[in-house]
């Protein structure tokens, strides 16, 4: 049998197109897989992994994804739960690391636990070096904005990139009664319970559709494995957010931060947003018009948007 040159360029062809399509089928497999393996984390379930640090607190957090180090910082009251919607986004181009703060989520809880901001920043520092992140980018949330924010001032050159979402910095989150009694935790915990998360729920985000009940169980569930220190870990942490350094003192700060804030928060305000703006030498800014308190919750791609032209940028 003999073949023409025509025959031959066509076999060629054929093969090569053939091969391509495996190629590309094969690719799409494996990138479907990994996908679906970051979206199918069960989150109302602990954290899959845990660190035990050099100080002996002991740390619950997600990993996943693979590339620069990002870290995600959740605020106060909250745990990984929060992150759930962008986290799976961020992993496709990121190895994303959500920590469960000292206090709170399934990390290490005890009324002896001081959650102050320099003790919150010595934490996330040692797990930082624990687990071998590599200057990580820093993503946080209200408590954890400010947390990332005072650890690339004091860390400039370990922390070089950082973001905050309505970070709450000197904000009074917390109501008088608790801000003047040290240790409320033994009575509040009577009252906590799903009517008054959705309660809470409802103050932080703007948009009242998100108030479900699977939502309601992911930030309620940590609390109820003794409530008491659980929320000993809220309340302490008013030391935190309404330490008197902030927000003036990042005016010390020498990278560029990425400020992100809506007019419909009811926890962090207007004027509080304005107070740290004027503390920074400089920053970017975005402001969303309609979302609440936990913006990544109400408007994941609006804010993976502004994430990834801030990394993409500096």
């Amino acid at each position: 049998m003999t073949f023409d040159s025509q025959t031959i360029y066509i076999v060629c062809l054929t093969t090569a197109f053939t091969i391509c399509l495996l190629y590309i089928a094969i690719k799409q497999y494996l990138k479907t897989s990994t996908e679906s393996k970051i979206n199918d984390i069960e989150w109302l379930e602990p954290p899959k992994y845990n660190a035990t640090l050099p100080n002996g607190i002991k740390i619950a957090y997600r990993q996943d994804g693979k590339g620069k180090d990002l870290l995600l910082i959740h605020g106060i009251g909250a745990n990984t739960f929060c992150w759930r919607l962008i986290y799976p986004q961020l992993c496709k181009k990121y190895k994303v690391t959500c920590i469960d703060l000292p206090g709170f989520g399934y990390s290490i809880k005890s009324k002896e636990l001081n959650c102050g901001l320099d003790e919150q920043m010595t934490s996330v520092n040692l797990f930082v070096d624990t687990i071998k992140l590599n200057k990580p980018i820093l993503i946080g949330s209200s408590m954890g904005g400010t947390i990332a924010l005072w650890m690339s001032m004091n860390h400039p050159k370990k922390y070089t990139k950082v973001i905050a979402l309505a970070p709450a910095a000197g904000v009074r989150l917390i109501p008088v009664l608790f801000r003047k009694i040290k240790s409320v935790s033994y009575y509040l915990n009577w009252g906590l319970n799903q009517k008054t998360m959705i309660l809470i729920l409802k103050h932080i985000f703007n948009n009242k559709k998100l108030v479900t009940n699977y939502t309601v169980k992911g930030y309620l569930q940590p609390y109820l494995n003794n409530k008491t220190d659980s929320i000993h870990g809220f309340v302490s942490a008013k030391d935190l957010i309404l330490d008197s350094r902030l927000p003036h003192a990042f005016s010390n700060l020498s990278i560029k931060p990425l400020i992100i804030a809506s007019r419909k928060d009811k926890m962090v305000n207007k004027k509080s947003i304005q107070a740290l703006l004027k503390a920074l030498p400089k920053y970017d800014f975005h402001l969303h018009d309609t979302a609440g308190h936990h913006i990544m919750e109400e408007v994941p791609n609006w804010v993976l948007e502004k994430v990834h032209d801030y990394l993409n940028v500096t």
